[in-house]
């Protein structure tokens, strides 16, 4: 389970990045910019037969203040140099936020690898998109999305709290409401953020 570190010499801002090509197009990776290097650390899965790495200066990349010290930066930053979402207008992206069925659908529609077709079914039947989504509903989204039917929150909630040291509110009921970082870090699990990190 030990990580493996990658890095480049590195004299450049904030906004370099590593990025891995997978299925012909670039994904970024977290990474950090100290004492002349860029760093990232990977998962040993991540590596195949094949592999090209490069360092890319994002210059449209632009910081969401509220994230710097956030349990969820790398997670909210991958997804955001992805192109998957994007911050508010003055540059914050409200990750302790409670997150509306209108944005979930919005990040969900991002993703290529999840089910659009159900993803657009489902959107269509809920009239009120600024409705905040609880856990309950997240998963019973995510189980028709997946078509896991053995989806279930709790498994996020773990590695939560193993992770990230974070407490989600699930324990107390699950028809509290889900943060937008609680749900960003959930998908980029399920993604394996291309680092075949996917779970069981």
């Amino acid at each position: 389970n030990k990580k493996i570190e990658i890095r480049f010499e590195y004299y450049g801002k904030y906004n370099g990045g590593i990025y891995k090509l997978v299925d012909n197009k670039w994904i970024y990776i977290p990474s950090t910019v100290e004492n002349g290097y860029i760093r990232a650390e990977l998962k040993p899965s991540l590596l195949t037969d094949y592999n090209i790495f490069c360092v890319f200066v994002d210059e449209e990349y632009i910081p969401l203040y509220d994230v710097r010290n956030h349990w969820a930066k790398d997670e909210i930053i991958a997804f955001q140099r992805n192109g998957i979402i994007s911050g508010y207008p003055n540059r914050t992206f409200k990750p302790d936020k409670q997150i509306t069925l209108g944005e979930f659908f919005s990040i969900l529609m991002k993703i290529n690898s999840v089910n659009q077709y159900i993803v657009r079914e489902y959107s269509d039947n809920y009239n009120d998109k600024n409705q905040k989504v609880s856990y309950r509903d997240l998963e019973i989204i995510m189980k028709k999305v997946l078509n896991m039917d053995n989806f279930n929150w709790k498994d996020v909630s773990i590695k939560l709290l193993y992770e990230k040291q974070h407490k989600d509110r699930s324990s107390d009921s699950m028809d509290n409401y889900v943060t937008r970082a609680e749900v960003i870090y959930m998908l980029y699990l399920l993604e394996g953020w291309k680092q075949g990190d996917l779970w069981s």
